[in-house]
C-alpha cells in the first residue's frame, strides 16, 4: 500500500456562544470528517479550545486518518463561539418588557428609627432579578444614601435610595465592561406618637420668700416611644395662665426626660410638654403649677402711746 488515506473535514462554523456540545463527542454537533483509504484506516480526534469563562472563543478540532500502512493524513476544523445575544438593559425605561433584568419595586413600610437594621436589606425589601444565560456573567452590588425626616409635614421618618449597579463582565465595550444603575426607593415610617408616662396634675409648691416675689419648683416631664430611643422635647411657659407664652422661659433638649425646674413668680402659671419622635409625631401635655406664699405676717405694737380708760355712759341713765 504506497497511497496514505484522504482525509476532509467539516468546514469551520461560528455558532452561538450557548450551543450545547460534548468535549468527547465534538462530532455529534460539528460534524464527521470524511475518509478515503484503498487498505483501511483509523481515526483519531485531538482538540484545543479558548473558551473562556463567558463561553466565548474558539475549538480547533484536528482529527487524523492512519492507514494500515501506518501512513497518515490529518485535517483541522475551527468552531468560533461568539456572543449573539448579549445582556441588555434599556436605561431608560426600568419596565422594559425586553430587559434582561426585573428591578426590584419601591417600598412603603412601618418601621423604626435604625436604617442600618435588618429590615431593610435586600432580603426583606428585594433585589434585581437577573434573566442572564451561560455567555453572561453578571454580577450586582448595591449601594445606600439614608435621608432622615423630623418634621411633621415629612412623607416618612427615613428614607433609603438604594442605588443598584449591574456589571456583565462578559461585555467589554469602548474600554470599559458594561454597567447599568437603577435607584430603589424604600420609605420607613412610623405613625405611632410617643406616650408621656410622667403625671401632668396639677402642682403646687410654698414659698417663705421674705419678698413675696418668687419660688422654686421641680418640673419634670418623661416619655417613652415604640421607636425612637432619643426623644426630643420642649417646655413652654404661659406666666399667670394667661393665654401669653413667654419665649424667655422655653425650654427644649434630647432625651426622654426633660426638664424646666426653676425659680418662677408667685401665682399660678401653666407648662406644656411636648415629646417628638423621629419620625415627626408629638405628644403634649398641660400641666397648672402653683407658686404660693406662705410666709406669716407678723404683728407690731407702737411703743410710747398712753392713754386713761375712762367710764362711759352707753344707756344714758346717769350712772356707770
Amino acid at each position: 500500500d504506497k497511497l496514505p488515506p484522504v482525509i476532509t473535514c467539516p468546514y469551520p462554523v461560528t455558532v452561538n456562544c450557548d450551543t450545547p456540545f460534548d468535549f468527547n463527542n465534538l462530532g455529534a454537533t460539528f460534524g464527521t470528517a470524511t475518509v478515503s483509504d484503498n487498505c483501511g484506516f483509523t481515526m483519531n480526534e485531538t482538540y484545543k479550545d479558548t473558551i473562556n469563562q463567558c463561553n466565548i472563543g474558539h475549538i480547533v478540532r484536528t482529527i487524523t486518518a492512519t492507514d494500515n500502512g501506518q501512513r497518515t493524513a490529518s485535517c483541522t476544523q475551527r468552531i468560533t463561539f461568539k456572543q449573539t445575544d448579549p445582556f441588555w438593559v434599556n436605561i431608560y425605561n426600568p419596565n422594559d418588557p425586553n430587559d434582561d433584568i426585573i428591578w426590584p419595586a419601591d417600598v412603603a413600610m412601618e418601621g423604626c428609627d435604625d436604617p442600618t437594621s435588618d429590615d431593610y436589606l435586600p432580603s426583606e425589601t428585594g433585589r434585581p432579578v437577573i434573566l442572564d444565560g451561560v455567555c453572561q456573567l453578571v454580577g450586582a452590588d448595591y449601594d445606600d444614601q439614608i435621608f432622615t425626616f423630623n418634621n411633621t409635614n415629612g412623607i416618612a421618618c427615613f428614607k433609603i435610595l438604594r442605588t443598584w449597579t449591574i456589571i456583565d463582565w462578559c461585555q467589554f465595550i469602548n474600554g470599559r465592561y458594561y454597567t447599568v444603575s437603577y435607584t430603589q426607593v424604600i420609605k420607613v415610617n412610623n405613625t405611632v406618637k410617643p406616650v408621656i408616662i410622667s403625671s401632668c396634675a396639677a402642682k403646687e409648691v410654698c414659698t417663705y420668700d421674705n419678698t413675696c416675689t418668687d419660688g422654686y419648683i421641680e418640673l419634670t416631664a418623661s416619655a417613652t416611644d415604640d421607636c425612637t430611643r432619643g426623644l426630643k422635647w420642649y417646655a413652654k411657659i404661659d406666666l399667670n395662665n394667661d393665654g401669653s407664652f413667654e419665649s424667655g422661659l422655653s425650654k427644649s433638649g434630647l432625651g426622654n426626660s426633660a426638664n424646666a425646674s426653676g425659680r418662677y413668680p408667685i401665682g399660678t402659671h401653666k407648662i406644656v410638654w411636648a415629646f417628638e419622635d423621629r419620625c415627626g409625631n408629638v405628644t403634649k401635655c398641660e400641666q397648672l403649677f402653683t407658686i404660693a406664699n406662705w410666709k406669716a405676717s407678723i404683728s407690731y405694737c407702737v411703743n410710747g402711746l398712753a392713754i386713761i380708760l375712762m367710764p362711759m355712759d352707753n344707756n344714758n341713765y346717769g350712772f356707770f
